[in-house]
This record gives C-alpha cells, sequence and structure tokens, in this order.
C-alpha cells in the first residue's frame, strides 16, 4: 500500500507597530487574482440569480483601475440567455477588491453548466497567476428549512479503489452553507481512513432540483510522492440524486484522483449514500 505524506503549510503572520503603510500603485508590481477559481451561480427555477466575483490587488491606486472581463468560448457550455456578464470589473481607487456582478436567468436552465471567464491587463506592473474563473450556473427548486441537515450515515456504494474506501461506514452531521434559503450543505469526514490517514476534510454540495453536486474542488494534502501536488476530490461526472420531498436518503458521485498526488491512479467515480438517522 501507497504511504501518504501530509502537506503542511505554514502560514506567517507579520505585524508591525503603529500604522500600516499604504502601497501605492505607482509602477510598482502588482499581483491581481480572482478570489476564487471556481464559483456557483444558483438560479431558482423559473426565477432568478446573482453571483459577486471579486477581484483582489496586492496594491491600491489613487485612480480607478478597469480591468476588461471576457468569456473564453472553448471553455464555456452556459447558453449567453442564462446569464449577463458585465464587461469590465473595476477597482475603485483606495481599494484592493473590485466587484464583478455576474446575474443568472433561468431561461431554459436545466441542468449545470460551466461558463469560464477571465481578466486582462494591459499595465506591465500588474502579473498574476491565473486570471481565470470557472462559475458553475446551476438550476435549484426552493428547499424546505431545515431539510437535508441533521445526523446522516454514510456507506460508500461503489467499489473502493487500490487505495481502500473514500470513506468508511460512520455517521456525520450535515449541516447547511449560507442563509435559510441556502441549497448548499457539507460535511466533515475522514478521506482514505482504510489508508491509515487521519485528519478531517470539509465537503461542501449543492442540491439542485433534485441532482446533487459537489461544489468544489477539495485539496486533501496527500500525497504518494514527496514534492508532488496534492491528492484532490472533484464533482462526479454524473450528478447524484435526492428527492426534494423526502430528505431521508440521498446520494453523491465525486471524483477520486483529479489529481493522484504522484500516486499513479486514475480518476475514480465514488458514490456515497448519505441516510437521515
Amino acid at each position: 500500500m501507497k504511504t501518504f505524506f501530509k502537506i503542511v503549510l505554514a502560514f506567517v503572520l507579520l505585524v508591525s507597530c503603529g500604522e500600516a503603510d499604504t502601497t501605492i500603485f505607482n509602477g510598482k508590481k502588482t499581483f491581481l487574482s480572482f478570489s476564487s477559481n471556481v464559483y456557483s451561480l444558483p438560479v431558482e427555477i423559473d426565477a432568478t440569480g446573482s453571483l459577486d466575483v471579486i477581484l483582489n490587488s496586492s496594491t491600491v491606486s489613487d485612480v480607478d483601475r478597469t480591468f476588461p472581463v471576457t468569456i473564453v468560448a472553448e471553455e464555456t457550455t452556459a447558453d449567453p440567455l442564462t446569464y449577463t456578464l458585465p464587461a469590465t470589473v473595476t477597482i475603485p481607487a483606495g481599494s484592493y477588491t473590485g466587484v464583478l456582478k455576474v446575474l443568472g436567468a433561468d431561461n431554459g436552465l436545466e441542468e449545470s453548466t460551466v461558463l469560464t471567464i477571465t481578466f486582462t491587463s494591459t499595465d506591465e506592473t500588474s502579473s498574476f497567476d491565473t486570471n481565470k474563473a470557472i462559475i458553475n450556473v446551476t438550476q435549484f427548486c426552493p428547499i424546505e428549512n431545515g431539510k437535508f441537515e441533521g445526523i446522516y450515515r454514510l456507506e460508500q456504494t461503489s467499489p473502493a479503489s487500490g487505495f481502500g474506501k473514500a470513506f468508511v461506514n460512520q455517521n456525520l452531521q450535515i449541516k447547511k452553507i449560507g442563509d435559510a434559503s441556502s441549497i448548499r450543505r457539507s460535511f466533515s469526514g475522514i478521506y482514505l481512513e482504510d489508508a491509515g490517514v487521519s485528519g478531517s476534510l470539509d465537503f461542501a454540495f449543492d442540491l439542485l432540483c433534485g441532482s446533487t453536486v459537489l461544489s468544489n474542488i477539495v485539496d486533501t494534502g496527500l500525497t504518494c510522492t514527496a514534492g508532488s501536488p496534492p491528492i484532490t476530490v472533484g464533482p462526479g461526472n454524473v450528478a447524484g440524486t435526492y428527492n426534494p420531498n423526502d430528505d431521508a436518503v440521498f446520494f453523491l458521485t465525486i471524483t477520486e484522483f483529479v489529481q493522484d498526488g504522484g500516486c499513479g491512479a486514475a480518476p475514480v467515480q465514488t458514490t456515497l449514500k448519505f441516510t437521515k438517522q
């Protein structure tokens, strides 16, 4: 069996006395980035939705900074009728952040689709690791308050990978993320406990009109080879299922080894069953 290495990240907090110096955008190097690489734009069935995409800057400026925003056509499946995207995003003078408000509309939206966007900067003093973001445009149905929350029994119904089950059978708590109308839920569990790994990871998923979809790429912090990028877990190739009128049981499918952490493992489709206790 492979040996897993836990990646430990060290965070250094720099604290100084007195007032912090403010960097003014005046020929200094500036790093720009979206606040996340992946976003979710939930659109209520027969209604609308909205999403704030944040653009961060490592410096402030004494003037507004405006950046063009474009669609990456070859990486986009969303119908233009289901979203409205501004042509630019502006970081106001004196601010480190700009807000790009993306609107969604249920104009024939029946399944999760992808809108990939990018910003550009012609300023030679600006740079970025990545200037793209993926927005999952998804239809959702309202969920009665209190449903799909509480203690559930987790069981893996698909065969284990060569590294063991993704999760051993266990009781865990499903929590709501967001306000009373939120469709997002989360749970914490030990991934690859069969392989002797310890420590919980947080997984979030969305309830989308009968379908369940993992809402984020989970960095497990695990590798088989020291120095390799970590194993990651992502949404399944096929959505899981739930009954909007009965929260007794639901299913979630995930993709294991999206990045394989140097393990030589191909992506694996894993289905999880949740039974309310």
